[in-house]
């Protein structure tokens, strides 16, 4: 080596790591972008459910309803879609979803499908068994309501009572007419 001169040999640390950095933004630039949208996460939210069809394409709207292997989806720009099941290949939804089974089960949560499984509540399940889906009830009882249910319900039960002792009178009194 000359003094002055730089040879790439004398700076090859430097070379390398540069050459580095230069084939990694070309992989990043030259990144086809289906596969990149093949392995996405979709996004946390806790307002909008998600989903991503085996085409790739990505929808942010509101879960209606599965039936029938039909997931009916509501998409601002798209208004109410129907979807097959077998079209979906990541299912995220922001609610609790009550989610019928083909054992006649029924579980209420977070439903979350990627990759072929299933979590709600973050509990794995076949998705093969998942027969409808419909919006868990948002609505959450206050003390006061359950209460007031309570009491109704012991209301109800009492006139039952009522009614039962009316009735065992009324067959007292014809048993004793009719014997007599």
């Amino acid at each position: 080596m000359t003094q002055g001169k730089l040879s790439l040999f004398s700076i090859t640390p430097i070379a390398s790591a540069i050459l580095g950095l230069s084939l990694s933004f070309n992989a990043l630039a030259n990144t086809n972008q289906p596969d990149a949208m093949a392995g996405m996460t979709l996004p946390q939210d806790n307002k909008y459910d998600w989903l991503q069809l085996t085409s790739l394409e990505v929808l942010k709207g509101e879960l209606k309803n599965l039936y029938d292997d039909k997931l009916e989806f509501d998409s601002d720009n798209l208004d109410t879609i129907s979807i097959d099941w077998e079209d979906i290949k990541q299912l995220k939804t922001a609610q609790p979803v009550s989610i019928g089974f083909t054992d006649l089960s029924t579980k209420t949560g977070i439903l979350v499908v990627k990759d072929g499984q299933a979590f709600l509540d973050g509990q794995a399940f076949d998705p093969k068994n998942i027969m409808t889906i419909i919006l868990a009830n948002k609505k959450k009882l206050t003390t006061g309501q359950i209460r007031l249910r309570w009491v109704l319900t012991l209301e109800v039960v009492t006139q039952i009572k009522l009614i039962i002792v009316l009735l065992a009178i009324t067959l007292d009194v014809l048993q004793n007419h009719v014997l007599t």
